[in-house]
């Protein structure tokens, strides 16, 4: 069976017409409130996420060793005496670099390294403020605002 022209343009029109009655609607359609969705309440407990040790004060709270992902770590010694600077700080911070020491401040809460000419603050976090998820569990952190974080235990 074969259609004709005619059949055939007939038959376009009759879908292009039902097709803008479907998805148009009537008046009464149109002038209808959309449907709320709401969802019932459920009793879901919230997980609350790790809360970082809060700290008084930095200095011998922060001796130790800090560690990092993949051989990163953050070595936190406290200096002699007679040295300038009450604490110091081996890290290795770039896997393509043997470890350094690098001077050391605290203010507050916060170690400010001076590191390749740079002044970066480590401050009290949890695993959560990496970049990198693996730490994001941990507690007991000291994170840069640029991600790089060092957690104990």
């Amino acid at each position: 069976m074969t259609l004709s022209r005619t059949g055939t343009g007939a038959a376009l029109l009759l879908a292009v017409a039902l097709a803008l009655w479907f998805f148009t609607g009537t008046d009464e359609k149109k002038n209808r409130a959309p449907p709320l969705v709401t969802l019932p309440e459920q009793d879901v407990p919230k997980v609350a996420s790790p809360a970082p040790v809060v700290r008084k004060n930095g200095g011998d709270d922060y001796i130790g060793r800090w560690e990092g992902l993949d051989g990163r770590f953050m070595l936190i010694e406290k200096n002699a005496e007679t040295e300038r600077e009450p604490y110091a700080v081996t890290m290795r911070y770039d896997l393509d670099q043997a470890e350094q020491k690098f001077p050391v401040e605290m203010e507050g809460t916060s170690i400010f390294v001076q590191r390749n000419g740079s002044r970066y603050e480590f401050a009290p976090s949890d695993g959560g403020a990496s970049s990198d998820t693996r730490l994001h569990e941990r507690k007991d952190c000291l994170s840069t605002s640029r991600g790089e974080t060092y957690c104990r235990g």
